[in-house]
């Protein structure tokens, strides 16, 4: 499992997907049915996520994509 912290510099909730800025570049994942997103202790969803929130992604590559498990 990866990690990534950073400020989000792209969200589309349509197409489940965000990227976040991190020290080592931009990182693009997608998040499935399976990808917490948490802000704060309450359990939000990918659309209350907004550009320039700082968040931490933890993500795994799957099949050549970066898949989020989980977002706070």
């Amino acid at each position: 499992m990866k990690q990534v912290s950073g400020e989000v510099a792209a969200v589309d909730a349509k197409a489940n997907a965000l990227t976040v800025k991190g020290k080592k570049g931009d990182v693009a994942v997608t998040a499935d049915d399976k990808t917490s997103v948490k802000i704060g202790k309450d359990k939000k969803s990918l659309a209350d996520v907004k550009v320039g929130d700082k968040v931490t992604v933890k993500y795994a590559e799957t099949d050549g994509k970066n898949v989020a498990r989980a977002s706070w």
